[in-house]
């Protein structure tokens, strides 16, 4: 039994850190669109009179 409790946390274990990389790498990539494109959208809006 405690084998089986063991290999599952380990389990857990390595699903948590995929996981976390995930969650570290979303914010990352939100950064990297919005330092490419934002400018370009948000100076098209400004210009144009448009509301963003």
């Amino acid at each position: 039994m405690s084998i089986q409790v063991s290999q599952f946390s380990i389990y857990i274990h390595q699903l948590a850190g995929q996981f976390t990389y995930g969650v570290m790498a979303l914010p990352v990539a939100t950064f990297m669109i919005w330092n490419l494109f934002g400018p370009r959208i948000l100076s098209a809006g400004f210009c144009q009179g448009n509301t963003v």
